[in-house]
């Protein structure tokens, strides 16, 4: 990944979208176009995949194929691309999630498989491995009440893990450049 970034050439700028759960397919094309425009140098995709494996009424094939829509909208960005794994957030039903919103565990390992071999087989593509840190007990205590959404303290905590994959990912680079 490291031969693909450009340090300077782009000015980091969010595209994240509060109402990204409602329709993650619309809502991430129109993400996807806009920064697909931008051009970025790097992508850092951490929670996009997360509405297209969880929700109401879902089956397996559902998500599964929902899941192949997510991949096929970050197919077509350019360049480097962080993008996370799925976390079990099934302890957050009953709470920001109604029962059965979440996936199974055998369900959420067939995703997490599936986001693996995608990521493989675009390149220059680094997960960022979200389920392992909310196995963490650390991790869970920095989530907000609803046991969903992250904390200001676990948000920044996220955002610091995460630069240590990019960093990790990038041996070629220096640290503090």
């Amino acid at each position: 990944m490291a031969h693909s970034l450009k340090p300077g050439s782009t000015t980091p700028r969010s595209f994240a979208s509060p109402w990204f759960f409602k329709d993650p397919s619309a809502v991430g094309g129109r993400l996807v176009h806009a920064v697909s425009e931008y051009k970025p140098t790097l992508i850092i995709a951490v929670d996009f995949l997360f509405w297209f494996a969880y929700g109401a009424g879902l089956d397996e094939a559902q998500r599964l194929a929902r899941l192949e829509q997510g991949l096929k909208l970050l197919q077509a960005l350019p360049g480097p691309l962080l993008i996370g794994d799925l976390p079990d957030m099934s302890s957050a039903e009953g709470k920001a999630l109604e029962p059965g919103m979440a996936p199974s565990a055998e369900v959420l390992a067939r995703l997490n498989q599936r986001i693996a071999e995608w990521a493989r087989q675009r390149g220059d593509s680094v997960i960022v491995p979200l389920g392992s840190w909310m196995q963490q007990g650390l991790a869970r205590r920095m989530l907000q009440k609803d046991g969903l959404h992250p904390t200001r303290e676990g948000g920044r905590w996220v955002a610091t893990k995460t630069m240590e994959v990019l960093r990790d990912s990038c041996p070629s680079t220096e640290k503090g450049t």
